[in-house]
Protein backbone atom coordinates (compact mmCIF):
# COMPACT_ATOMS: atom_id res chain seq x y z
CA UNK A 1 0.00 0.00 0.00
CA UNK A 2 1.26 3.18 -1.37
CA UNK A 3 1.30 5.77 2.24
CA UNK A 4 1.90 9.20 1.80
CA UNK A 5 1.99 12.25 4.55
CA UNK A 6 -1.75 12.71 4.33
CA UNK A 7 -2.75 9.00 4.68
CA UNK A 8 -0.14 8.54 8.12
CA UNK A 9 -1.51 12.13 9.08
CA UNK A 10 -4.99 10.38 8.98
CA UNK A 11 -4.32 7.06 10.48
CA UNK A 12 -2.45 9.25 13.34
CA UNK A 13 -5.77 10.90 13.84
CA UNK A 14 -7.67 8.06 14.18
CA UNK A 15 -5.41 6.37 16.52
CA UNK A 16 -5.60 9.81 18.68
CA UNK A 17 -9.16 9.47 18.46
CA UNK A 18 -9.54 5.54 19.07
CA UNK A 19 -7.36 6.75 22.84
CA UNK A 20 -9.80 9.35 23.41
CA UNK A 21 -13.09 7.78 23.34
CA UNK A 22 -11.75 4.92 25.52
CA UNK A 23 -11.25 7.67 27.68
CA UNK A 24 -14.74 8.53 27.79
CA UNK A 25 -15.75 5.29 27.28
CA UNK A 26 -17.32 5.32 23.82
CA UNK A 27 -16.93 2.11 22.34
CA UNK A 28 -17.94 2.96 18.72
CA UNK A 29 -16.83 5.23 16.06
CA UNK A 30 -17.86 5.86 12.61
CA UNK A 31 -16.28 6.49 9.91
CA UNK A 32 -16.08 6.42 5.68
CA UNK A 33 -13.55 3.98 4.74
CA UNK A 34 -11.27 5.77 2.40
CA UNK A 35 -11.74 6.42 -1.11
CA UNK A 36 -9.75 7.85 -4.35
CA UNK A 37 -10.80 7.95 -8.10
CA UNK A 38 -8.16 4.99 -8.23
CA UNK A 39 -11.21 2.74 -7.18
CA UNK A 40 -14.08 3.44 -9.96
CA UNK A 41 -17.74 2.15 -9.22
CA UNK A 42 -18.01 -0.61 -9.36
CA UNK A 43 -15.38 -2.12 -11.02
CA UNK A 44 -13.17 -1.64 -8.44
CA UNK A 45 -14.48 -3.55 -5.68
CA UNK A 46 -11.96 -5.75 -4.98
CA UNK A 47 -8.82 -3.32 -5.17
CA UNK A 48 -10.91 -0.87 -3.01
CA UNK A 49 -11.64 -3.44 -0.24
CA UNK A 50 -7.00 -4.67 -0.41
CA UNK A 51 -6.84 -0.92 0.37
CA UNK A 52 -8.85 -0.48 3.26
CA UNK A 53 -7.89 -3.93 5.05
CA UNK A 54 -4.59 -2.92 4.53
CA UNK A 55 -5.03 0.53 6.16
CA UNK A 56 -7.68 -0.78 8.85
CA UNK A 57 -5.04 -3.61 9.78
CA UNK A 58 -2.41 -1.24 11.10
CA UNK A 59 -5.21 0.33 13.56
CA UNK A 60 -6.78 -2.95 14.93
CA UNK A 61 -4.16 -3.72 17.57
CA UNK A 62 -5.36 -0.12 18.71
CA UNK A 63 -9.10 -0.76 18.45
CA UNK A 64 -8.12 -4.12 20.48
CA UNK A 65 -6.50 -2.33 23.32
CA UNK A 66 -8.47 0.51 23.80
CA UNK A 67 -11.64 -1.60 23.58
CA UNK A 68 -13.61 0.16 20.03
CA UNK A 69 -15.51 -1.04 17.19
CA UNK A 70 -15.25 1.40 14.02
CA UNK A 71 -18.45 1.09 12.06
CA UNK A 72 -18.53 1.86 8.40
CA UNK A 73 -20.84 3.74 6.88
CA UNK A 74 -22.38 3.52 3.19
CA UNK A 75 -23.12 6.47 1.22
CA UNK A 76 -24.24 7.04 -2.69
CA UNK A 77 -22.99 7.57 -5.97
CA UNK A 78 -24.38 11.48 -5.90
CA UNK A 79 -21.71 12.18 -2.91
CA UNK A 80 -19.19 9.92 -4.28
CA UNK A 81 -18.92 10.82 -8.24
CA UNK A 82 -17.72 7.70 -9.35
CA UNK A 83 -15.44 6.78 -6.67
CA UNK A 84 -15.59 3.08 -5.34
CA UNK A 85 -17.41 2.95 -1.82
CA UNK A 86 -19.97 0.39 -0.30
CA UNK A 87 -23.51 1.97 -1.38
CA UNK A 88 -25.60 -1.22 -0.74
CA UNK A 89 -26.32 -3.69 1.95
CA UNK A 90 -24.64 -6.23 -0.51
CA UNK A 91 -21.50 -4.05 -0.95
CA UNK A 92 -21.29 -3.08 2.85
CA UNK A 93 -21.81 -7.12 3.64
CA UNK A 94 -18.99 -7.64 1.13
CA UNK A 95 -16.72 -5.49 2.97
CA UNK A 96 -17.00 -6.27 6.43
CA UNK A 97 -16.46 -9.63 5.28
CA UNK A 98 -13.09 -9.29 3.35
CA UNK A 99 -11.79 -7.30 6.92
CA UNK A 100 -13.18 -10.04 8.35
CA UNK A 101 -12.59 -8.95 11.77
CA UNK A 102 -14.83 -8.74 15.46
CA UNK A 103 -13.84 -4.95 15.56
CA UNK A 104 -15.54 -3.97 12.63
CA UNK A 105 -19.55 -3.46 11.54
CA UNK A 106 -22.00 -1.07 9.70
CA UNK A 107 -23.23 1.73 10.11
CA UNK A 108 -26.26 2.46 7.67
CA UNK A 109 -27.04 5.82 6.84
CA UNK A 110 -30.79 6.15 6.07
CA UNK A 111 -30.32 9.33 3.98
CA UNK A 112 -27.41 7.99 1.54
CA UNK A 113 -29.74 5.08 1.06
CA UNK A 114 -32.68 6.95 -0.07
CA UNK A 115 -30.77 9.19 -2.40
CA UNK A 116 -29.19 5.93 -3.86
CA UNK A 117 -33.15 4.47 -4.17
CA UNK A 118 -33.05 1.17 -1.82
CA UNK A 119 -35.58 0.06 0.24
CA UNK A 120 -34.78 0.55 3.77
CA UNK A 121 -36.68 -2.74 5.25
CA UNK A 122 -34.71 -5.00 2.57
CA UNK A 123 -31.17 -3.51 3.22
CA UNK A 124 -31.73 -3.20 6.80
CA UNK A 125 -32.54 -6.74 6.96
CA UNK A 126 -29.90 -7.72 4.41
CA UNK A 127 -26.88 -5.92 6.86
CA UNK A 128 -28.35 -8.38 9.82
CA UNK A 129 -25.34 -8.40 12.82
CA UNK A 130 -23.48 -6.52 10.86
CA UNK A 131 -25.62 -3.74 11.69
CA UNK A 132 -24.59 -1.96 14.47
CA UNK A 133 -25.70 2.32 14.06
CA UNK A 134 -27.97 3.92 12.31
CA UNK A 135 -27.17 7.82 11.08
CA UNK A 136 -30.86 8.65 10.87
CA UNK A 137 -31.72 12.29 8.52
CA UNK A 138 -34.27 13.04 6.22
CA UNK A 139 -33.58 14.49 1.88
CA UNK A 140 -35.15 15.38 -0.96
CA UNK A 141 -33.88 11.62 -2.37
CA UNK A 142 -31.88 13.65 -4.84
CA UNK A 143 -28.87 14.77 -2.77
CA UNK A 144 -27.42 14.64 0.77
CA UNK A 145 -29.05 17.71 3.12
CA UNK A 146 -29.44 16.14 6.45
CA UNK A 147 -32.43 17.55 7.24
CA UNK A 148 -34.67 16.74 10.61
CA UNK A 149 -36.67 12.87 10.39
CA UNK A 150 -40.17 13.39 8.49
CA UNK A 151 -39.27 16.43 6.29
CA UNK A 152 -38.31 14.92 3.04
CA UNK A 153 -38.96 11.70 1.12
CA UNK A 154 -37.14 8.81 3.34
CA UNK A 155 -39.63 6.11 3.92
CA UNK A 156 -40.06 5.45 7.73
CA UNK A 157 -42.28 2.84 7.76
CA UNK A 158 -39.64 0.73 5.38
CA UNK A 159 -36.88 1.54 8.40
CA UNK A 160 -38.71 0.97 11.22
CA UNK A 161 -39.74 -2.60 9.67
CA UNK A 162 -36.02 -3.04 8.73
CA UNK A 163 -35.12 -2.22 12.36
CA UNK A 164 -37.54 -4.92 13.23
CA UNK A 165 -36.84 -7.28 10.76
CA UNK A 166 -32.93 -7.36 11.03
CA UNK A 167 -33.04 -7.83 14.70
CA UNK A 168 -31.08 -4.70 15.50
CA UNK A 169 -30.33 -3.99 19.08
Amino acid sequence: MAVNADHERGREALRRSIVARNILGIKRMVIHPSHSFDYPYPSAQEAYFKFNKEFFETIIPDLEKYDVMILLENSCEANMKGKYFPMTATEMNAMLAYIDHPRFGACWDIGHSNIQGLDLHDSLVELGDNLKALHIHDNNGQRDQHQAPYTGTVNYDELMRGIIGSGFK
